[in-house]
């Protein structure tokens, strides 16, 4: 999608995620074991390069959206992939439909990823403060000693930022590995 928009000169790209598309995310994050930031769920706006991404249907439900398109007369087409289990987003969505009956829904899974994005927004606050023990000299790092005074979850979200810096990946480790390097140091 990025690069359609860069070829088109289009800076800022809407995408049509769901509270459902939450909910699911939220489920898949469970299963993975995610953290704190794999737990908020969607970001509603990010950048991505050079094009912000914004994802304005977050709070309207997957039906809801499908109910107001029907109303006013305008079609959508469904990705084929919804339907393949071979794909972790589907499995999930069914079993959030299993889950219902519990009172586990769409809307309230959403609303604990928002919960939950608001922690991470918060901790990201201690994290950029707890950064002062990390120096840069000649492209290597050095680790003051202060930063194992912070929070366990402080010190994880630093040397987890001082990997990518380093490495520059797009993602990071596995929570395991980084908790094996912390260990280590």
């Amino acid at each position: 999608i990025g690069d359609w928009a860069r070829a088109r000169g289009i800076g800022v790209v809407a995408l049509g995620h769901t509270r459902d598309d939450q909910a699911e995310t939220l489920l898949m994050g469970l299963a993975r074991t995610a953290g704190i930031g794999g737990l908020s769920g969607m970001r509603r706006v990010f950048d991505a390069g050079d094009i912000r991404v914004h994802r304005p249907l977050l709070d309207a439900g997957r039906e809801e959206l499908r109910g107001w398109l029907r109303g006013r007369g305008i079609g959508w087409v469904d990705d084929p992939t919804n339907e393949n289990e071979r794909f972790a987003r589907v499995r999930a969505r069914k079993v959030l439909a299993a889950l219902a009956p519990l009172g586990i829904t769409a809307e309230r899974l959403a609303e604990v990823a928002g919960h939950l994005a608001r922690v991470q927004d918060a901790l990201a606050v201690q994290v950029a403060a707890a950064a002062r023990w990390i120096e840069e000299r000649a492209g290597a790092l050095r680790i003051g000693a202060g930063l194992w005074a912070e929070p366990a979850e402080v010190q994880r979200q630093v040397v987890v930022q001082a990997l990518l810096w380093l490495t520059g990946a797009d993602y990071a480790p596995r929570a395991a590995e980084v908790e094996r390097l912390i260990a280590a140091m």
